[in-house]
């Protein structure tokens, strides 16, 4: 690759890593949608069954305290999950971060096609900047991080960082979500057992 080669390569791959990470927001927004929903219905569905174990002859005996103290800390985090989803328009995000993807895409085809012209592709820059200060909302590090690990041109030790970092993202990202339906449950049977 030449010297005058590089700049142009270094931009048709940032195209790529833009318009992939701007894919993988999307497809991140509306598995969080998903996830949460089924966070807030699990909660409900342990709020309604801590509430009935009083009304059913259990081999052991409940203290009335630990119940409360269940239903009164699920309904807590019934109430904070609710409220973060009604702040947030997740499919709204996803579906601009869908089509301003489509529209890199498309520039990143053109690019692929005009056989490195620097003329073309000064053209090709102008309209990336344009689309890409037209999305309000921008992907984040683990959507990034999802690009890098799976980026197939690099070795596999060079990917191992970003797989490493997309991890650590993904339990930031999801943890509360994941903790929360299957904390509760064990948390109960802890209470049942004593």
């Amino acid at each position: 690759m030449t010297e005058k080669q590089k700049p142009i390569n270094d931009f048709i791959n940032d195209l790529y890593t833009t318009k992939s990470a701007r894919f993988c927001a999307e497809r991140r927004l509306r598995h969080k949608q998903l996830l949460s929903h089924i966070t807030i219905s699990f909660l409900s569905a342990y709020i309604i069954c801590v509430g009935a174990l009083p009304f059913y002859n259990l081999p052991v005996e409940l203290n009335a305290s630990y119940l409360q103290f269940a239903t009164f800390a699920l309904s807590i985090f019934l109430l904070v999950i609710s409220l973060l989803e009604i702040g947030t328009n997740r499919l709204k995000l996803a579906n601009s971060l869908h089509e301003n993807g489509i529209e890199i895409n498309n520039l990143y085809k053109e690019a692929m096609l005009c056989n490195k012209d620097k003329s073309k592709i000064d053209q090709i820059r102008e309209k990336y900047d344009k689309v890409v200060s037209s999305c309000t909302y921008n992907h984040e590090k683990i959507d990034y991080y999802e690009v890098k690990k799976r980026n197939t041109h690099h070795g596999f030790w060079k990917r191992v960082p970003y797989k490493f970092y997309y991890l650590i993202q993904w339990v930031l990202y999801y943890g509360l979500y994941w903790f929360l339906i299957f904390f509760p449950p064990a948390f109960l049977f802890l209470i049942l057992m004593k």
